[in-house]
């Protein structure tokens, strides 16, 4: 199975903080050496090829893709068949060449260390090893699949420009005491090790911990100092180039690491480092259906960001130091209807550092810009018509300590309504705090509609009779609220409204069906996913259903709709092919009593975006019995297995109609109404489940949905 792959875009660099990740690229003289890693081709396609040389030369690495040979115009936007090839400089031959094969993803990040040891990022999280001899996978591991349901919410969430777990990691290669590591220290301060030497998880002992703690603190400091002396806008610290590897993502990640690791002797450069203007990133809101500000006004909800200035200011206060409260935030003056149109406002407090404490129930964004200047972090739920500031001080007014100001403004930002002091995010919550930061740096991993909260998925398939159920499914389970869609209640997801559309709604078509290698309904439904999903760069929803029978050791399973023919699609029609799978299964079913029949149909749903690769993936299960003969009264909704297949769901059973309220077992799955199949099938729940899962990756109340 390819691995899914998150992508690097032209301007930002999706494991970081706007293209933030820190990579020492290889080990500790690779670090004073940003030219390491060249990227060919990044300002105009996602995965460009990619060129490392180890610390000291000894080995060159390469992983290049003939798609990136041609325009974007011309070529695929995310390229793929890439090859790896590890060379010695002074060799005409390379040791080893590795295809991209099967499921596998294209890569976005590589390093080589001085003995040969490869290392490739994949866009799952996935870090794979690569042995020196052969190029063979010595070890692999996903990050993300390493935390609990929990932590990955709080701490992998996933965007369009990447997954939030990599923002400001260290990423680096190491040697201790003649072993070769590769290292991953994670925002949240996890650590993960390969022993190189023996393609194994390291089980660190205290005097490897002790090394690498004193490695990441040198790698902070030595990144912090360099840029500080350097100053902004030359050399390897132009603000232009975020790139993957560049010195300015290490920068970004650095910054934000010194204040988590409590490191006191960055203040200083950190300082110096505040007092840079490299550039923002714009964050508007689509007016939340409120109307646009009048020209010359501010619009509370939409401003420009700059993402160096922010991380230096939490981290700054982290280790107890006030920032100089230079603007991290810039909110423009309305014009043409438009909220970031005009000039940036003038307006800032008489003292050039404001107080937060000053700031009342009734002002204006104008007035709470004079008295305060601008906040530290804006959140927005446009779904629930709500918008707060917020500001972090280090010591309140009367020297009452440290602090969040959160100012609340009424439903369109036009008077503030509360305002609120609670406990410090920086201290207490530091996790809300830095994914607050970390989210100011992406964006939506989707195109939302947010005028009308929709999100649009493409089903994969070109049949449009499936789209339709597809559709008439997530209406019912967002019609029928938390009980069957979870917390989305109204819309279905968390406020958003979902729209399924098929492959024939796209232009850019035929596309090219992937082969269902899968061995399991998992398997098949990723690889269709990530496969339209890439080819036709939207967000792609891909199923695999079918049939499983106990007495039959899980039989027809991934091969249903080919049971007859073990698989084989020899050009039989749709009701050939039912009638001889149903002749097939009461055949091996002969002399298997009532007790023993028991079968479920089973349904995975695969979500997939082209850039981050699988996003989510959830199961339904519809329990009954295999019946002794097939049952189709009328006829008008039997196809498939249905007709054979007996519902175990009471309160789908029934008399006449299938209409609900009857017995276990006393109706097959094709005498049921669609009305009531929409309800209890197998498809039914996981779309069911999806929806539940949707907030968690478009969170409509920080995007605008």
């Amino acid at each position: 199975m390819r691995l899914s792959m998150t992508a690097v875009i032209s301007t930002l660099v999706l494991l970081g903080l706007a293209g933030a990740e820190c990579s020492v690229l290889s080990g500790a003289r690779a670090y004073a050496n940003p030219a390491n890693l060249t990227m060919r081709g990044v300002e105009d396609r996602y995965f460009p090829n990619l060129e490392t040389r180890s610390a000291g030369g000894q080995w060159e690495f390469s992983a290049t893709s003939p798609d990136n040979a041609v325009s974007i115009g011309g070529g695929r936007p995310w390229p793929q068949d890439f090859k790896y090839v590890l060379k010695s400089p002074s060799a005409e031959k390379p040791v080893w060449t590795r295809e991209q094969t099967g499921n596998e993803a294209s890569p976005m990040a590589i390093w080589v260390h001085d003995k040969g040891h490869a290392i490739v990022y994949l866009s799952d999280a996935t870090v794979v090893a690569l042995d020196p001899a052969k190029g063979t996978p010595t070890i692999s591991f996903n990050i993300r699949r390493t935390l609990s349901n929990t932590a990955t919410e709080q701490y992998a969430e996933t965007f369009r420009d990447g997954p939030a777990w990599g923002a400001s990691a260290l990423w680096y290669m190491m040697d201790h005491e003649s072993t070769a590591y590769f290292v991953v220290r994670t925002w949240w301060g996890q650590r993960y090790a390969i022993n190189l030497d023996q393609g194994t998880m390291a089980a660190l002992t205290f005097a490897e911990t002790a090394a690498m703690d004193a490695r990441e603190k040198e790698i902070i400091l030595t990144t912090l100092k360099t840029a500080a002396d350097a100053g902004p806008g030359s050399g390897p610290f132009d603000p232009r180039v975020r790139t993957y590897g560049s010195q300015m993502s290490q920068l970004l990640a650095a910054a934000h690491q010194a204040g988590r690791l409590k490191i006191t002797e960055a203040v200083g450069d950190l300082q110096k480092i505040e007092k840079w203007d490299v550039g923002t990133r714009k964050f508007e809101t689509v007016n939340c259906a409120c109307p646009s500000p009048k020209d010359g006004l501010i619009d509370p909800s939409s401003a420009e960001v700059d993402p160096l200035r922010q991380t230096v200011q939490l981290s700054l206060r982290r280790l107890g130091t006030e920032p100089a409260r230079e603007q991290a935030v810039y909110f423009h003056e309305a014009k043409g209807g438009i909220a970031l149109g005009g000039k940036r406002t003038a307006i800032v407090p008489a003292d050039g550092k404001g107080d937060a404490g000053a700031i009342r129930p009734g002002m204006t964004p104008e007035e709470v810009l004079a008295a305060a200047g601008n906040p530290d972090i804006i959140k927005r739920w446009c779904s629930r018509k709500l918008l707060r500031w917020e500001y972090d001080v280090l010591d309140g007014a009367g020297g009452s300590g440290p602090a969040t100001i959160q100012v609340r403004w009424n439903e369109c930002g036009r008077k503030v309504e509360d305002v609120q002091r609670v406990q410090p995010a920086i201290f207490d919550h530091e996790r809300l705090r830095d994914m607050d930061v970390i989210r100011s740096r992406f964006v939506p991993l989707a195109a939302v509609n947010r005028a009308n909260g929709m999100l649009e998925l493409v089903v994969a398939t070109g049949n449009p009779h499936k789209v339709e159920e597809f559709n008439a499914l997530f209406a019912h389970a967002a019609h029928a609220g938390p009980s069957a869609a979870g917390a989305g209640g109204a819309g279905g997801a968390g406020g958003l409204r979902v729209r399924a559309i098929g492959l024939k709604d796209l232009a850019g078509g035929p596309f090219v069906e992937p082969e269902e290698v899968g061995t399991s309904f998992e398997q098949n439904a990723s690889i269709k996913a990530m496969s339209y999903a890439r080819q036709t760069g939207r967000l792609c929803l891909a199923d695999d259903s079918g049939l499983v029978i106990d007495a039959l050791d899980g039989r027809p399973g991934v091969i249903s709709s080919h049971y007859c023919t073990d698989g084989r699609e020899v050009g039989m029609s749709r009701a050939e092919r039912d009638a001889a799978n149903n002749g097939r299964v009461l055949a091996e079913m002969v002399g298997v009593p009532e007790e023993m029949r028991s079968a479920r149909f089973v349904c995975v749903i695969a979500l997939a975006e082209p850039r981050a690769g699988l996003l989510v993936r959830v199961r339904g299960v519809f329990e009954g019995r295999i019946g002794s003969e097939p049952r189709v009264p009328s006829g008008k909704h039997g196809f498939g297995y249905a007709p054979l297949f007996l519902v175990a769901d009471a309160a789908a059973g029934g008399g006449g109609g299938g209409g609900g309220g009857g017995r276990p077992f006393s109706v097959t799955s094709a005498e049921l109404d669609p009305a009531v199949k929409n309800r209890v099938s197998h498809r039914a729940r996981a779309c069911a489940e999806l929806l539940t899962r949707l907030p968690g990756l478009f969170p409509a109340e920080r995007w605008g949905g």
